[in-house]
């Protein structure tokens, strides 16, 4: 069944390219493994991410749900998807293969949910991704939406989710009012210091999350995934705040997709109705079964998202960077060294310690969008200091501690907010921290 639309459907979702399609007909076996790598957050975090597909491309990133991993998305990765998009998810924090801090505010902290998904961005090169974010995953997406804005956002899909951005609900029927009891009750059991009925609550999690088309590997994994989310985090997830209805507004003029199963118990239908209101571009695809709509369906999902992944990259970015005032002064110089180390390894794509000229040309397009060659030719004088054959991690952090030392005028290792303003915003400084 194709895109359902409450009115008349878009241009893109009639004019899906053949080559598109075709290229998500598949057999995993034709496609490589993800690459792995590991991201470090601001507050220390490690952050276990994978990546397939070309840098250059498109970019969509995952993200997972309450309990789960990026493994829940390894139908996308294993299909034609990742030769059209740059394709990167990752295990949120106390989840799958990512750090599992004991600190309650490491979870009920909003701003460091939002500095993980900036730092994963970050690490992976990665310009105006599209973000598909499952259950609590869309949660996640409204932290990252606000502490940074939708100016880095291609296009938003939320999967069984409204994302905390509506208050609107609807009164579930009984057969649902039945699973939504079991579900609560099996939360609860989740966060006990008892270790038995963390196991049962898995399991009655992962059993409802399941569906016939599952097959025992599927189950399995999904039970294991739960149970990697110790107790404690999810005691502490609960402390955090979850409702986005007063951002809402920043979602205009974004693309937009919501896709809900006919099971959903987190979709209302008042709640896309009062959304709709407020992002009069949102798109909703229907589908029959629960919670897992892309893993059970995943040749439609995928096929989908591709078209709207491509509509998201065709449209120039007409997004207001939020917030307004910087957040990250004052500045020092440890961070602002340890933010060119993340650059320079994000420019250094064959990891050799060296940028070549098409390496720096490659990343400043990334960052700036498409610039004529004299601004292509500042901006890596700004990032070596002078037009050489190559630029060394020496010459790349030189330079940008002179910039730094030239913007603190009082020489105190400290930029503060009047002095950022007072050396015009140069382009080292302001990239947010």
């Amino acid at each position: 069944m194709p895109l359902c639309f409450p009115s008349r459907r878009p241009w893109w979702a009639l004019a899906a390219p053949f080559a598109i399609l075709a290229s998500l007909c598949w057999s995993q076996a034709a496609f490589a493994e993800p690459s792995a790598t590991r991201v470090q957050s601001e507050d220390g975090v490690e952050l276990a991410a994978v990546e397939a597909g070309d840098r250059a491309k498109p970019g969509i990133l995952f993200i997972h749900g309450f309990g789960q991993s990026h493994l829940s998305f390894r139908r996308q990765f294993n299909s034609g998807l990742a030769d059209q998009f740059h394709l990167v998810a990752f295990d949120l924090r106390g989840h799958g293969a990512s750090s599992k801090p004991t600190d309650p505010a490491a979870y009920s902290d909003i701003a460091r949910s939002a500095d993980d998904v900036a730092a994963v961005i970050r690490a992976t090169g990665m310009v105006r991704p599209v973000i598909v974010a499952w259950s609590y995953g869309g949660v996640v997406a409204g932290d990252y939406i606000r502490k940074y804005g939708t100016a880095n956002v291609g296009g938003l899909v939320l999967v069984g989710t409204l994302g905390g951005f509506t208050k609107a609900v609807d009164q579930l029927p009984d057969k649902l009012a039945k699973v939504a009891q079991q579900m609560r009750a099996a939360s609860e059991q989740s966060r006990s210091t008892d270790l038995a009925a963390n196991i049962t609550a898995a399991r009655t999690i992962s059993n409802a999350y399941a569906t016939p088309k599952s097959t025992p590997d599927d189950r399995q994994m999904l039970l294991a995934t739960e149970l990697m989310l110790p107790a404690y985090a999810r005691r502490a997830m609960l402390l955090r705040p979850t409702d986005n209805s007063d951002i809402a507004p920043r979602l205009s003029g974004l693309p937009l997709l919501l896709v809900r199963g006919e099971s959903e118990l987190g979709m209302p239908e008042a709640g896309i109705a009062d959304l709709k209101k407020t992002a009069p571009q949102l798109a909703v695809s229907r589908f029959s079964g629960g919670h897992l709509t892309f893993f059970n369906d995943a040749a439609r999902f995928n096929s989908e998202l591709a078209q709207f992944a491509a509509h998201a990259a065709s449209k120039p970015n007409s997004a207001v960077t939020e917030p307004t005032k910087p957040s990250y002064l004052p500045l020092s110089l440890a961070q602002h060294q340890a933010f060119r180390d993340r650059e320079f390894v994000m420019a250094d794509r064959n990891h050799n310690q060296v940028i070549e000229p098409a390496e720096l040309e490659f990343r400043m397009i990334q960052a700036v969008g498409r610039s004529s060659p004299e601004a292509l030719s500042r901006a890596m004088r700004v990032n070596c200091g002078r037009d050489v054959p190559a630029c060394s991690r020496a010459a790349f952090r030189l330079q940008g501690d002179t910039e730094f030392a030239r913007v603190d005028s009082n020489h105190d290792g400290t930029v503060t907010e009047a002095e950022f303003d007072a050396a015009g915003r140069t382009f080292h400084l302001e990239q947010p921290f």
